[in-house]
């Protein structure tokens, strides 16, 4: 078991047996965004940040576990508009947000 832990300003990321994990605390929450290990991880990261802000946007800038479950088609939707059938959205947080609205 191979583990490399870089820690960068957007979060952290691991790579754990062949899979590149980028993850982000708030608060009582981590949101993981996984991925092959050829990907690129400064646009994982990018994309981890966007649906976090969106996410901050959306919820009131309460991005807690009790807030994420009482609006959680809301949260699925900006996860569906980060992510389309495995590739990245172009990351602008307010375009996540505007279409979730």
């Amino acid at each position: 078991m191979h583990v490399l832990i870089l820690r960068f300003l957007l979060g952290d990321i691991i790579l754990y047996d062949s899979h590149l994990v980028v993850y982000k605390h708030s608060l009582d929450l981590i949101l993981y965004f996984i991925a092959g290990p050829t990907e690129n991880e400064l646009m994982i990261s990018t994309a981890l940040s966007s649906l976090t802000d969106a996410l901050s946007m959306l919820l009131r800038n309460s991005l807690e576990k009790r807030a994420v479950l009482e609006n959680l088609d809301l949260v699925l939707l900006c996860l569906d508009e980060t992510v389309d059938d495995g590739y990245g959205l172009p990351p602008l947080a307010c375009i996540i947000y505007a279409y979730a609205e």
